[in-house]
């Protein structure tokens, strides 16, 4: 055999494991890329459906309570007065809740706290507990 047909032979040879290689690199390249975009798909079905969920949510307790809309973004937590949760109230056509036998100095503190801990406005009034939800 020449020298020649044995260079020709080693670069065949290489040309074809350069070849092989790059089909399983195309290969698993396309796996990857079809396994990310079932992932992208069903995340975006999941995020869908929680959508969908929380409407179906919002839109039972609206019909429950009476409510029209939830947007308390002009009140912060720990700075209102009864009477600007009563204005922010009608406002929003939020609903308040009185309190018939008013409420005693642990209910208000206990309240005040977790209302704080979650930033829920919420204000007592002298004669009656009042509350916004």
């Amino acid at each position: 055999m020449s020298m020649g047909d044995e260079l020709a032979g080693a670069s065949l040879n290489v040309g074809e494991k350069a070849a092989g290689a790059a089909i399983d690199l195309t290969v698993k390249t396309i796996d990857i890329i079809g396994k990310l975009l079932q992932y992208l798909f069903e995340k975006k079905r999941e995020n869908n459906r929680l959508e969908n969920e929380k409407k179906i949510t919002d839109m039972k307790l609206k019909a429950e309570y009476d409510i029209s809309s939830s947007d308390m973004t002009g009140i912060k937590s720990g700075e209102v007065s009864a009477n600007k949760l009563v204005k922010n109230a009608k406002e929003t056509f939020n609903s308040i809740v009185p309190i018939k036998d008013g409420i005693n100095e642990l209910d208000k503190k206990f309240i005040t706290s977790k209302a704080k801990e979650y930033g829920i406005p919420v204000a007592f009034n002298d004669v009656n507990g009042l509350l916004i939800k």
